[in-house]
């Protein structure tokens, strides 16, 4: 961080410790203001509406969240074209030992009200987003938890059937001491994607600040995707012939696996939590920020195209991972659907 950056952070820390709220959100003018002018969005404060935006600040995790206060949207599955409702949140959580994190947030059904709350924490993975790579199950993942959250949360008749959804949608999540939630009694889901994350946090160095983590997470990632075949190696192979820790999410004290707790937190989620997810690093950092939390494994897809790296990902990485035999996408979703109704009822 640059020396004023620094003194804004400075100051918010100090403000929060007069408070014992798990999530101190700054309500001075000054302050508001001059965190959007120092950090992104870098709007003055003419262009600064409090309407839109949030400044708060995370206790355990001493992170500084600026966001903007979500949109409603129709949202439809990419695999069955279901329409389902999503208020849409995107953050950036900042500390001035590690990169900023870019974050977008899905939200559905009703996380208020809702037993449990089914959570999916996804890094970025240009190659299988963008490209469809099939050497992994990225996207596979990242797909099944929309096709999980519409099949609990289809898009209500009411809405389908007006002469302006827009205006349907709009009203369709409130929001209820500060947290988004739909009008319904529909099964909770929170998605969270960290689009800084790309390559497994790629971007992170130990104890240095940056504002382009995105931009060095992707030069770093295709490199070290480039490596595994340029070199015959796996992908912990691949992270080290650039020269970076391999799954940098565990530099700076596992931050990079912090960022779902923290956004849970400043969801002022207090239910328990249901993460679909291999990777025990995960559900150990909800965990130690004080959820209760279980896991569904999650993989999406398994076959002769992605065998080699979900194989790197248990042995290398000890993902939870108890069988690599061979799994359409249609089979883990009947059998993902069926897991989580056993948990939730």
């Amino acid at each position: 961080m640059n020396q004023d950056q620094l003194k804004i952070y400075t100051t918010i820390k100090n403000l929060r410790s007069k408070s014992d709220k798990n999530i101190f959100e700054i309500k001075k003018d000054d302050i508001f203001y001059q965190t959007l002018k120092l950090f992104p969005p870098y709007l003055l404060p003419k262009n600064t509406l409090k309407s839109l935006y949030k400044v708060s600040f995370e206790v355990k995790s001493e992170s500084l969240i600026i966001s903007n206060v979500g949109a409603n949207l129709i949202s439809k599955t990419p695999k069955s074209d279901k329409l389902y409702p999503l208020h849409h949140i995107g953050l950036l959580i900042i500390k001035p030992s590690h990169p900023v994190e870019t974050i977008d947030v899905g939200i559905t059904g009703n996380i208020i009200d809702s037993k449990k709350i089914i959570v999916r924490a996804e890094s970025a993975c240009s190659p299988s987003f963008l490209m469809g790579s099939q050497r992994c199950n990225c996207y596979e993942q990242w797909l099944m938890i929309h096709e999980l959250a519409a099949s609990f949360n289809p898009l209500p008749k009411k809405i389908i059937d007006s002469t302006n959804p827009e205006k349907e949608i709009k009203n369709y999540f409130q929001i209820k001491n500060g947290i988004p939630s739909a009008k319904s009694d529909r099964q909770g889901f929170i998605m969270i994607h960290m689009t800084s994350q790309n390559g497994m946090g790629s971007g992170s160095n130990q104890n240095i600040f940056r504002t382009d983590t995105t931009e060095t997470a992707h030069l770093r990632h295709r490199g070290e995707y480039s490596a595994e075949q340029v070199f015959n190696t796996s992908m912990k192979g691949g992270f080290e012939k650039i020269g970076i820790t391999p799954d940098p999410r565990i530099l700076n004290n596992n931050f990079g696996y912090q960022i779902p707790a923290i956004i849970l937190k400043y969801l002022k989620i207090t239910k328990p939590i249901i993460l679909l997810s291999n990777n025990p690093k995960k559900i150990d950092e909800i965990r130690k920020f004080g959820f209760a939390a279980e896991s569904i494994h999650l993989l999406g897809r398994v076959d002769e195209y992605d065998y080699q790296e979900t194989c790197d990902r248990k042995n290398e990485f000890k993902h939870d991972i108890v069988s690599t035999k061979q799994l359409s996408f249609a089979e883990e979703l009947k059998k993902l659907r069926h897991e989580i109704r056993k948990y939730i009822n």
